[in-house]
């Protein structure tokens, strides 16, 4: 997505609330995020990691 803006679509914060937006969404639905990420061998926050290529 950055790339096809020039590298300014998102900043830093943005990329964090939507990373936190994810989060709070999957858990509202009643996903344990922790116990998913941990499944994979990450931290809570790392969830998003492989797509935040912004």
């Amino acid at each position: 997505m950055n790339e096809a803006h020039d590298e300014s679509a998102c900043e830093t914060d943005e990329r964090e609330q939507l990373c936190l937006y994810i989060d709070e969404a999957l858990t509202e639905q009643g996903v344990d995020v922790i116990a998913l990420t941990a499944r994979h061998g990450l931290g809570r926050h790392e969830l998003t990691d492989q797509w935040r290529n912004w």
